[in-house]
């Protein structure tokens, strides 16, 4: 077994769970840098107890089991937001209660709580124009609308969260339809290929968080050209994707078993250029994992 490896049971062993995890991301993202450290990574991950400890975390434990089909779903968004966060941990043990407390505060979260405050400013921003149309792809549960001044004051013309899974529209639905926020039943395929219930066009504000960490880049340039057809002139998309060799790769990919498609900011504005859009300013979170894509179409 990997001495580091072992270094961190015995930092659990000893109550120090903050500075297991801190020691087993470093050991992690370092493998993660060539194949061969990421297999030398996970065999000595699965030769050791450690993992099961780790999967006592529900976040962990939830990305690794993807009862939804894919890893960071929209019941994981709220864990790390702090939605029903005591029901949660009443699921598991003291350790499993640390191990979730130090996940759900990783870089990678933190980036997330940034992305749904900016989500929200973005939103507010828009609807100081009359009769705002807004579009949110792969909604999740819409948690940026409880940041969002504009939603709480219904002031925006419209309002449509699209999604796939009726679970989290169920959740949008209950949450959110009392302000105006209509659900849309309905995945890219249907989106590119205008097969949606309602009229999309002539948007003022169209984003998408966390869609683009599954698409490949040629459904990434379709989905964003049809997203540029949607907006109104002087409408602004908003996109944001994981960038590579962010500090939490290691463990998401080795521990959570979560893979995601990596864009870089260059690689972000390739998305818009090809499909469109000029003059796209890029930018990154605070914590370095989220890159964004801003465009206005003209």
């Amino acid at each position: 077994m990997s001495k580091a490896i072992q270094d961190v049971e015995q930092l659990f062993s000893n109550g120090k769970i903050q500075f297991g995890i801190e020691s087993l991301n470093g050991f992690l993202r370092t493998h993660h840098q060539s194949e061969g450290g990421r297999i030398e990574a996970q065999a000595a991950l699965e030769s050791s107890l450690l993992l099961e400890k780790l999967m006592r975390c529900p976040y962990t434990a939830r990305a690794k089991q993807k009862p939804r089909g894919y890893a960071g779903d929209a019941v994981m968004m709220d864990y790390i937001y702090g939605y029903d966060t005591p029901s949660t941990v009443q699921t598991t043990d003291w350790l499993g209660e640390e191990i979730f407390r130090c996940t759900t505060n990783s870089a990678a979260a933190q980036a997330v709580r940034f992305r749904r405050r900016l989500l929200a400013e973005h939103i507010d921003k828009s609807c100081q124009t009359p009769n705002s149309k807004i579009l949110s792809v792969a909604c999740g549960h819409l948690r940026e609308a409880d940041l969002s001044m504009a939603v709480r004051e219904q002031t925006f013309g419209s309002f449509y969260a699209l999604d796939q899974d009726e679970h989290s529209l169920g959740v949008v639905s209950g949450a959110y339809g009392a302000n105006g926020i209509e659900t849309l039943n309905a995945g890219i395929t249907a989106l590119i290929a205008n097969r949606t219930d309602v009229d999309l066009s002539e948007c003022t504000l169209i984003y998408a968080s966390g869609l683009y960490d599954y698409l490949d880049h040629k459904t990434a340039v379709k989905l964003t050209s049809r997203l540029h057809d949607l907006l109104a002139v002087g409408g602004t998309l908003l996109l944001g994707n994981f960038v590579p060799d962010h500090p939490d790769v290691g463990y998401m990919e080795s521990v959570m078993d979560w893979h995601l498609v990596y864009r870089d900011e260059a690689e972000l504005r390739g998305v818009f250029a090809e499909s469109g859009f000029s003059d796209t300013v890029t930018f990154m979170d605070p914590v370095g994992c989220i890159a964004y894509g801003i465009a206005t179409k003209k």
